[in-house]
């Protein structure tokens, strides 16, 4: 009767406000460390103590004696299997969460292990929400844990779902608690991609890491050999790995022995060594007298644009010939000494330098040198002049034969760089580029005129020059001037590489449909577990067992942080050694395994134990040692779901591996 009104009691304080109740259990463990029952009590009570901290508004502590009537004698305890104890008695108690703290012994260590659980809000089924196993010197210490790590864990019922689901780390999706993983798998999977190894790949990268020395480069499968020869800069085609802009390797020497130059050239055709480019850039103009008191004038230094098409024809791996059309200003300005002189004449020239190509910084820039003849052709320009003290106008023309010489001869040095660059694939219009190369570059230079630039009616005094006035026109009159530029070629073997899109070819009518093949039977997949009944029919049946294991899932079951085998345990393990003793050629290898709760180290530990006591128990009922022997894998190799009850359960288990038939 009074256990009737303990449940009416149970029920009512539930349906009262809608409030939660919480449970604190005594501890359940057998082997605590060295406590007294006063100690033991006083463990429990810290627990209490804090889950009595809870707002009272959505929360009420079911009292101890409570607790007593309704689970009745000692038991209750013992009959819970390792690890759903405190799921089990919360259930009966009819509880919302419970709590309960034990203290064990490993290897002269003690443990003091702490688990709260029970149904958060928002989720449909009560589960473990949180736990602890932290080493412990001494019961001083183990108040002290208790009091630091339990009060926060005792905080995550408090909170909304939802916060406690991003205070994890997680996100939370229309009313679901997700990981950032589970998000990111989704999303692959709904782009029909698949999720493998915690990465979203696609069936070709999937195809691609399978094939032996393939690798997935983010969009393409690449061979190793294909991979280093596009790092260097150059393409990989038709299985050749070819420089788009060829220059000899430097002069090396390592140990006294040169390097040759690179070995690609004689793959190269005419397209890939003519090159189309243009240049832009400024000249800073100046001219050189050869009357000693004209060229004492200080010319200003001002800068003209300029523009230039070449072709450049690689006569070598090092050298080529590069012509070219220059559009450009030259002259001269000066103002000084009371007067001002501007002399602008337009020029076309044609430029026949030779360049020498040195090479490769870093596999990247490829620096050179060029020099050779220039000749000019005068297209008119503008003379100015004016004194300062004059009034009026000043004096202007045009450039004409009366004032410079048609044609001119000078020579160009310059030095520059260039840095090739790969374009990949792309479509223009019906047409597909494989691969598509442009050349940068930077060039400065200098212009040497070798030709007087005075017009032969200046020197004959045929026509008057318009500064006559102030000094004889005699001597010659030379071009100088210093200028840079950048340069864009594009080798004429990208368009040898561009080709047509063929029309899809029309779809033939479909052949009719073939008959449909029987279904072939779908092979059942392989267990992963067996009992002894189904591995004796498997050796009556004479199959293979090679391989094959014996999961002691609930048979062989030990006490929270104890290797020590049960009287029930034992019987289990008695119809093994029956199994052995009739099969003599079967060798076993007993396996340990943990679930993910608590210390890695500790549970490996743990499952080395265990494995050893089941191997010396089968051994000391009179199996041979030579075969028997024992692994231990701690939680390292699940065979369930860690994050649930029954998975947990089901991963802590000893295992029989038949290695030998």
């Amino acid at each position: 009767m009074r256990i009737a009104i303990i449940f009416l009691i149970f029920f009512a304080s539930f349906a009262f406000a809608q409030r939660q109740s919480v449970v604190v259990l005594p501890s359940l463990a057998t082997q605590e460390a060295n406590l007294t029952p006063k100690q033991k009590e006083l463990l429990t009570e810290e627990v209490r103590t804090i889950a009595a901290k809870l707002p009272s508004a959505n929360f009420f502590l079911v009292k101890q004696d409570e607790v007593n009537e309704v689970l009745g004698d000692e038991a209750v305890f013992n009959a819970c299997e390792e690890g759903t104890c405190v799921g089990q008695l919360v259930k009966q108690l009819q509880a919302t969460f419970g709590a309960r703290c034990d203290v064990y012994t490993v290897e002269k260590q003690m443990y003091l292990k702490f688990e709260l659980y029970g149904t958060l809000k928002g989720l449909s089924e009560a589960q473990t929400i949180d736990q602890f196993n932290e080493p412990v010197k001494d019961f001083a210490e183990m108040q002290t844990v208790i009091k630091a790590k339990v009060p926060i864990i005792f905080d995550i019922i408090t909170k909304p779902p939802q916060e406690v689901c991003e205070a994890e780390g997680n996100a939370w999706v229309n009313g679901v608690c997700k990981t950032q993983a589970s998000i990111a798998k989704e999303t692959c999977e709904a782009g029909g991609k698949t999720w493998i190894g915690g990465a979203c790949k696609s069936s070709a990268q999937i195809a691609c890491e399978a094939t032996p020395g393939q690798k997935w480069t983010g969009e393409d499968c690449k061979s190793d050999e294909h991979i280093a020869c596009e790092s260097e800069g150059k393409i990989w085609e038709s299985g050749v790995c070819k420089s788009p802009f060829v220059a000899p390797a430097a002069p090396a020497y390592a140990q006294g022995t040169q390097v040759e130059a690179e070995p690609d050239w004689a793959s190269l055709t005419t397209y890939d060594r003519v090159y189309l480019g243009f240049k832009v850039g400024l000249v800073y103009p100046s001219m050189s007298y050869s009357d000693e008191g004209l060229d004492a004038y200080s010319s200003s230094v001002y800068a003209n644009s300029f523009f230039e098409l070449f072709g450049e024809y690689m006569l070598t791996p090092s050298l080529s010939l590069r012509p070219g059309f220059k559009f450009l200003t030259r002259g001269q300005h000066i103002d000084e000494a009371g007067f001002t002189y501007e002399f602008d004449a337009k020029y076309t020239e044609i430029t026949v330098p030779v360049a020498y190509t040195f090479g490769a910084i870093k596999k990247k820039v490829y620096p050179y040198v060029l020099g050779g003849p220039v000749f000019g052709i005068a297209r008119g320009g503008d003379i100015y002049y004016r004194r300062d003290y004059e009034i009026g106008q000043p004096y202007k023309t045009d450039v004409s034969e009366s004032s410079l010489s048609s044609f001119s001869f000078g020579l160009y040095l310059g030095a520059g760089a260039k840095y090739p660059l790969a374009i990949n694939k792309f479509n223009i219009g019906k047409y597909t580029v494989n691969k598509f190369f442009i050349i940068p570059g930077l060039e400065i230079g200098y212009h040497l005129g070798l030709t007087n630039t005075y017009g032969d009616k200046e020197l004959s005094e045929d026509a008057t020059a318009l500064n006559a006035l102030y000094y004889n026109i005699s001597g010659s009159r030379r071009n100088r001037g210093f200028e840079w530029g950048v340069t864009l070629a594009v080798p004429l073997g990208n368009f040898k590489r561009i080709k047509k899109q063929d029309p899809p070819p029309a779809t033939p009518p479909p052949p009719p449909p073939p008959p449909e093949p029987e279904p072939e039977p779908t092979p059942e997949p392989e267990k992963l577990c067996y009992t002894i009944d189904e591995m004796k029919e498997l050796i009556r049946n004479k199959q293979d067992i090679q391989g094959k294991k014996i999961c002691a899932v609930k048979q062989v079951s030990f006490q929270t942080g104890s290797h020590i085998l049960t009287s029930q345990d034992k019987v289990y393990l008695d119809e093994m050694v029956i199994l052995m003793q009739t099969n003599e050629l079967i060798k076993v290898r007993v396996n340990g395994h943990t679930d993910n709760v608590g210390n890695e180290e500790f549970n490996t530990n743990l499952s080395r134990e265990r494995a050893k006591a089941v191997h010396d128990y089968l051994k000391s009922k009179g199996i041979d040692a030579s075969r028997l022997s024992f692994a231990y894998f701690g939680p390292t190799r699940p065979i369930a779901d860690n994050n649930t009850e029954e998975g947990r359960a089901i991963n802590r288990r000893v295992e029989f591996e038949i290695i030998n038939q």
